[in-house]
């Protein structure tokens, strides 16, 4: 292999999915998971190890809501579920986001925890946010980081909540978190392995929600064919398609039997193969969960 050829490839190791590069070892390249992916699995694990609460799915629109926050928290110096310079409400921020027709939203915020996973333990020793985290109102889920390397100790904090600052001088926190919470009554996800980043099996769970009002359901894999209409049930064992790379899972479900009545569809995905291990930014930092809400 030319060294042009190496150069390229450490570029853009995720051009296309159908060009990802192959090593002498055979073992296919799969991107290391994100913070946001990693808080998502996290916050999954303690839905299980609490309950075996039915997972929570990823959703693209929540986790662009609250990266946004973070960032803007972080850019602006405040700590607050609500914009202090603009007013926006975090219901707000999820809709100009795209998560519309929501039935029940929350929110939490943290600042100071390096790691997904010292933040997800700074929330669940607090009885507030550990109650959105485990909370079965909830069937979906977004998370944002944002570092600032140079923040500085004039970060603007509310302790009324009224979205004015009474308090200022806090930090440097260097690391902001949110994570939004949310349910749509007409959107019933579909989950691979409690929405983990990986897996090394072909043979997956998948965890449907939809219980009460589906009747019957399908599955395929990507570019395959529809299984028979079965009886809906939340549980169900699924084997991917051969080959590693990224894998996705349709689903349709139907109010009727053997589809027969409204056809509700989703999809999840999960690379098959072993992830890469991230690199974990450290740094010497205060810690500070904010009060986090919930909206029905």
């Amino acid at each position: 292999m030319s060294r042009w050829r190496s150069l390229i490839i450490l570029i853009f190791p995720i051009l296309a999915l159908t060009l990802l590069y192959t090593p002498p070892t055979t073992a296919q390249f799969t991107p290391p998971p994100t913070y946001e992916q990693r808080l998502l699995a996290l916050v999954n694990q303690e839905r299980w190890l609490n309950g075996r609460l039915p997972p929570l799915k990823g959703s693209a629109s929540l986790e662009s809501a609250a990266k946004s926050h973070s960032q803007q928290m972080a850019l602006r110096n405040f700590l607050d579920h609500c914009d202090f310079d603009t007013r926006t409400t975090f219901w707000q921020r999820i809709e100009q986001a795209g998560y519309t027709g929501w039935a029940v939203t929350g929110e939490n915020i943290a600042a100071g925890y390096k790691t997904p996973e010292e933040v997800v333990a700074g929330w669940m020793q607090s009885q507030r946010h550990r109650a959105n985290i485990l909370s079965t109102d909830f069937w979906e889920v977004g998370g944002g980081y944002m570092l600032q390397a140079d923040d500085g100790p004039d970060v603007r904090q509310s302790n009324t909540q009224n979205c004015r600052a009474d308090s200022t001088g806090n930090g440097p926190y260097y690391h902001y978190w949110t994570q939004d919470f949310g349910r749509r009554s007409e959107v019933m996800p579909a989950i691979i392995n409690r929405e983990a980043f990986e897996t090394g099996r072909r043979e997956v769970a998948l965890y449907l929600y939809g219980g009460g009002w589906a009747q019957s359901v399908r599955v395929r894999n990507e570019n395959g064919f529809w299984s028979a209409w079965q009886p809906f049930a939340p549980d169900l064992n699924w084997t991917l398609s051969n080959g590693s790379g990224l894998k996705m899972v349709f689903v349709e479900m139907s109010s009727g039997a053997d589809g027969a009545g409204i056809i509700r569809s989703a999809s999840d995905s999960i690379w098959l193969r072993t992830a890469v291990t991230p690199t974990v930014v450290s740094s010497s930092t205060s810690h500070r969960i904010y009060l986090p809400v919930i909206l029905r």
